[in-house]
């Protein structure tokens, strides 16, 4: 009996070995595998936001060094306001950009066996979204002296049109042959000289922008 029970007893002991031993290996095995998803996850995340940010890149450059500035005030307008979206839109994928920067320091400090061409990946990105900045400021401003030039032929036309317009009528040498068609004749004058005078501003001003634009 004595020597059933030492025989059980080692049994016993070796069996919780055994199960520890198990046990241990389980955890290990779980917490591997939960290091590999998770380096999977990130590496994932990686590689859908680059490739994600890459096809956005190709467009925006595109964009961005387009030569297509509009015909007509209405059309630069247009321009200039899709323009100042496509900031927005550029400034809005910054979190982007740290994103992946954040996720390729990951790699390099897990020693990751890709964490190079990862990191050489992500230069590459942010690199050519810095790239952006001088073209879209670039783009931004011949948007805006192309849309100041427009605005200045428009009024200058207009003005020219009233000129136009007007001028017969103040040239004229027609008296009137009567009392009453003098007084009309008159009362006309008198109409184009206040329009004259609610002119003048305008084309005061109008010169004035267009001096500037020349000395610029």
């Amino acid at each position: 009996m004595i020597e059933d029970g030492h025989y059980a007893s080692d049994n016993v002991a070796t069996r919780l070995s055994e199960v520890a031993s198990l046990w241990k290996e389980l955890l290990e095995a779980t917490a591997q595998k939960g290091t590999q998803l998770h380096e999977a996850n990130q590496q994932l995340q990686f590689e859908n936001n680059a490739e994600d940010l890459q096809r956005w890149l190709e467009e925006v450059e595109w964009q961005v060094t387009s030569e297509d500035y509009g015909r007509g005030l209405a059309d630069v307008q247009n321009r200039l306001r899709k323009h100042g979206l496509l900031e927005s839109a550029v400034a809005a994928r910054q979190d982007q950009v740290d994103t992946l920067t954040d996720l390729a320091a990951y790699f390099e400090e897990t020693g990751h066996p890709d964490a190079g061409d990862i990191r050489e990946r992500q230069e590459s990105l942010v690199s050519r979204y810095e790239a952006l900045k001088e073209p879209l400021a670039t783009r931004k401003k011949k948007l805006i002296d192309l849309l100041r030039l427009q605005q200045i032929c428009r009024d200058t036309e207009d003005e020219e049109a009233w000129i136009q317009e007007t001028e017969p009528s103040a040239a004229s040498t027609y008296l009137g042959k009567d009392l009453i068609a003098s007084k009309n004749l008159l009362n006309r004058h008198q109409v184009i000289l206040e329009d004259i005078a609610s002119h003048d501003p305008r084309i005061r001003v109008i010169t004035e922008r267009g001096n500037k634009m020349v000395e610029e």
